[in-house]
This record gives structure tokens, C-alpha cells and sequence, in this order.
């Protein structure tokens, strides 16, 4: 995993996965404008390549409407502007309709990916242990980082316990996770304790990796 590759893209190329299907698709449009560009109107039938933009939101309330329209709003924002996927023209046509204008940061996200995924591939190839804390060179799963706690529940079973959560993920997937302490498995004790949790945005690897 080229993670210097990852950081001067701010990770935004993890927005991506799973998007070339999408890239493939045909979408109608007419008499649409480049922002900024001369009125020329797309043709009847266009590819659109998926691309993030940065949409102009000078105002909280610029914001809160921007994330009603629901397009595929990232968590990458700051003052003045919010940053989205636009994965068609379908989509650049209704941020048109009301009134934003917006900035081109990457034309074309299936491209990005795909060249961050031959330096992925060469990082592997070249270092057997990354930096990070766990060591790895990849991109790990749900089901990687739920075999882990497992694992350690099974390795330590004095000291870790597998735990379910009450509710599910919003697509419906059982959310596990792990408690650890000494003694781990007798009654609760009124002992001091504090929650941690990672890996609970999609696009955020840091945060399974420290």
C-alpha cells in the first residue's frame, strides 16, 4: 500500500471503489454547461467518468441543503466549501439546477484509482512490512478485521471478549466488536473503562490501521 501516495490525495481516492461499473453507464443529457466554460451542450449520450468536485458552500445552510439534494457528499470540508462525487451528468445537472458552482478536483476518479493501484502494487511488492502499527501493506476488509477480533478473543480468552452490538450497520450488517481487561469475562465491576472505536466511516482506513 503506497500510503505517501494516499496522504497527498487525502484519501480520497478510497471514494472510488467499486465506481468503474458505474463510469460505464450511459446517461442522457442535454444543453448542460461546463461550470464556468461556454455553453456547450454534452453530447445525446454521454460516459460520464466519476469525478470529485469542490462544491462552493459558503454558509452552514449552503451545506445542510447541498447534503439534502443526496448526492454523494464526502467528509472532506472546510470553510467555504464542502467536496463531492459526482457519478453522473445526471448529478452535475442538479447541482446546476440549484445554483452551485463548483471547482473540478480529479476528472476522472476511475483513472485515479486505477493509477493508485499499480503504486499499491508496487509498494507491496517492494516492502514486506509498512510502517503502520499493524504492519500492513494493503487495504484490510470488514470480514479481515472481524476475523482479527476473533482471533484475539480466542488467543486471549482471559483478556478479550467477542461482543455483538445491539443495532446493525445502516445496510444491515451485524456490528461486532471486542472488549478487553483483565479478568475480562466475570460480572461487571464498576471499574473504570473507555470506548474506542474505529473503521466506522468506509472512506477512513486510518482509523483500523492505528
Amino acid at each position: 500500500m503506497n500510503r505517501r501516495t494516499l496522504t497527498r490525495s487525502r484519501t480520497r481516492a478510497a471514494v472510488v471503489t467499486g465506481l468503474a461499473g458505474v463510469a460505464a453507464a450511459a446517461v442522457l443529457a442535454t444543453g448542460l454547461a461546463q461550470p464556468g466554460g461556454a455553453s456547450t451542450a454534452d453530447a445525446a449520450f454521454t460516459v460520464f467518468r466519476p469525478q470529485l468536485v469542490r462544491v462552493a458552500t459558503p454558509s452552514l445552510a449552503d451545506r445542510e441543503a447541498l447534503v439534502q439534494l443526496g448526492l454523494d457528499v464526502t467528509e472532506h470540508a472546510g470553510t467555504g466549501f464542502t467536496e463531492v462525487v459526482l457519478h453522473s451528468v445526471l448529478d452535475r445537472s442538479l447541482l446546476r439546477a440549484q445554483g452551485y458552482s463548483w471547482q473540478v478536483e480529479v476528472a476522472d476518479l476511475v483513472a485515479r484509482q486505477a493509477e493508485i493501484n499499480r503504486l499499491d502494487d508496487e509498494y507491496a511488492a517492494r516492502v514486506s512490512t509498512s510502517g503502520l502499527p499493524s504492519g500492513n501493506t494493503g487495504y484490510r476488509t470488514l470480514a479481515d478485521y472481524n476475523a482479527d477480533m476473533l482471533a484475539l478473543a480466542e488467543k486471549y480468552p482471559r483478556l478479550v471478549k467477542s461482543i455483538t452490538l445491539p443495532h446493525p450497520s445502516l445496510d444491515g450488517k451485524t456490528v461486532y466488536g471486542i472488549e478487553i481487561g483483565s479478568d475480562v469475562t466475570k460480572p461487571a465491576s464498576g471499574r473504570p473503562t473507555f470506548f474506542i472505536m474505529g473503521a466506522h466511516h468506509a472512506r477512513e482506513w486510518p482509523s483500523g490501521e492505528n
